[in-house]
């Protein structure tokens, strides 16, 4: 195979990777979505990227893989960086990913890296999964590789990745050992911030007795929260449980007992929160804090209630547009720099052109389609300026079908199914 004829059937192949990135990283999201709100892990970010061409060839030839073998030798052309908070998180996602129906888990992929580092000092679970990406009427079935890193693990791996990683073959004996002795030390506060999770975490014991006279206590108020919900509440949970009820103007276990919340107001808190929140349901400790405090004050508690979930959800979309925009350089002349030294279209450009209403979605199977002008449009209002050059950039992704387009001939579709619907085998 020539080395044209490798740029090609990268170009050709780039549609089905981004496809497969986009349904891991929503299978991604939506374990996310089910399973964080119950406290079961916590992570901090979800990143992806594609390998450029010239990762691939640099890879093929170190690990000897003949060029026309690229794309079935190398199962991390797609890749998903999940970033958690702390180690325990780390194994009950990956569990999670493991059995979940929507990828297909590489049972022969798993490579626990925490457990054995690297000599570096890299440390990471890695785990290959597959996905089934339909494209102009065949189906692929088309790789991706997770990656499931620690904060700390993730700084370590962002402050050495140009300056070890990149250089692993010639670094000097000294920075190999301060590389695994920064990566150990890093290891150790991983272990700390682990037991302060835990300490956090620990569940109260309900009180074996509570008089309605005694005062309000964690212990107390774990011991009703244990009675109205079945499970036992997290320290965290009853000390902020504590602060609340108390500037609600109660003091004794009688009070809470009497202002306990009835189930039509349990249901509409649960509603409210599953409308701003898209569709997670409410967590038993808020229920029992805003159910509450509805009976004490009434309407009031609802409306402040819903000024809180509705400032929450915003500081998840902020963060959200604000990862995506970190992929746009700073002014419109360094795109347009970047776009012409690119030899193909960064995913992270495609995520950034998303938050701005860049790309458009195809009327029947919700995938992105590409058009210039809109791409144009949304890139010149957030840069507040113009320029001729990178709207010929644009119309040329959409000329040689770098990008998924939309069908020229059937607005709103794209071209898989616009070919579907309107093909006369079809």
């Amino acid at each position: 195979m020539r080395l044209g004829e490798i740029d090609k059937l990268y170009r050709d192949k780039r549609v089905l990777y981004e496809r497969a990135i986009r349904q891991v990283r929503e299978c991604i999201s939506d374990i996310i979505k089910d399973f964080s709100v119950e406290g079961l892990f916590r992570v901090s970010g979800v990143e992806q990227r594609l390998k450029s061409l010239d990762s691939l060839k640099r890879k093929a030839y170190d690990k000897s893989i003949p060029k026309d073998q690229i794309f079935e030798k190398i199962t991390d052309v797609a890749g998903i960086r999940i970033i958690v908070n702390n180690l325990s998180d780390i194994h009950k996602l990956v569990e999670k990913i493991k059995a979940s129906s929507k990828i297909h888990y590489d049972e022969t992929s798993y490579e626990d890296k925490i457990a054995m580092p690297l000599e570096t000092g890299y440390r990471a679970i890695h785990l290959i999964v597959y996905v089934e990406v339909e494209f102009k009427g065949t189906t692929h079935k088309i790789p991706c590789e997770i990656q499931v890193h620690t904060l700390l693990q993730n700084s370590w791996a962002i402050l050495t990745h140009y300056d070890i990683y990149k250089q692993s073959n010639e670094l000097p004996a000294i920075i190999q050992k301060l590389s695994i002795r920064f990566a150990d030390q890093l290891a150790v506060l991983d272990k700390i911030a682990q037991d302060i999770r835990d300490e956090l975490s620990r569940e109260i014991e309900p009180a074996g007795i509570v008089e309605d006279k005694e005062p309000l206590t964690k212990q107390s108020i774990g011991f009703i929260f244990y009675e109205l919900f079945g499970n036992k509440p997290q320290e965290y949970e009853l000390q902020s449980a504590l602060n609340e009820l108390k500037d609600a103007g109660l003091s004794r276990v009688k009070d809470l007992k009497r202002h306990l919340p009835k189930e039509e107001v349990r249901t509409r808190l649960d509603t409210l929160h599953r409308k701003f929140f898209g569709g997670w349901a409410i967590d038993d400790i808020d229920t029992l804090i805003w159910g509450t405090k509805v009976m004490v004050t009434g309407n009031r508690a609802y409306a402040e209630f819903v000024e809180k979930i509705k400032s929450e959800w915003q500081d998840i979309e902020r963060i959200a547009r604000s990862e995506a925009l970190s992929e746009l350089p700073e002014t419109i002349e360094k795109l347009v720099e970047d776009l012409i030294d690119a030899r193909e279209v960064d995913v992270g450009f495609l995520e950034a052109l998303r938050e701005l209403g860049g790309v458009s979605e195809c009327k029947f199977c919700r995938q992105d389609i590409f058009e210039p002008y809109q791409a144009y449009e949304a890139l010149c209002d957030y840069y507040s300026k113009e320029s001729n050059e990178l709207l010929d950039l644009l119309n040329d992704m959409y000329a040689n079908g770098i990008v998924e387009c939309e069908d020229s001939s059937h607005s709103g579709l794209c071209l898989h199914c616009a070919h579907l619907l309107y093909s006369d085998n079809t």
